[in-house]
């Protein structure tokens, strides 16, 4: 019975620090700032925006960013149909 309260204790002490981990890590990275930027340098790249676009959507799925300002982003530089497509 004691083995039980120090398996669940210890996998608190892991869910609080995972926890802790991604507070602390969305206080301190600016993720919307970082993609607006991204944003703007893929419009100012002209005919290879669209290439290093799709490229940095795959890497932002894979790294599990939330993929709604990329998103409203390809509609925004490319338009709706060609966004979309992208």
């Amino acid at each position: 019975m004691n083995d039980g309260r120090k398996f669940s204790w210890k996998w608190l002490a892991i869910l609080l620090v995972v926890v802790g981990l991604v507070v602390a890590a969305r206080s301190f990275l600016d993720v919307h700032g970082l993609l607006t930027g991204t944003l703007r340098l893929v419009d100012d790249l002209g005919p290879w925006g669209p290439v290093l676009f799709v490229l940095l959507y795959v890497l932002a799925t894979v790294l599990f960013v939330p993929g709604s300002i990329l998103t409203l982003g390809a509609g925004v530089l490319f338009g709706v149909v060609r966004g979309s497509l992208l």
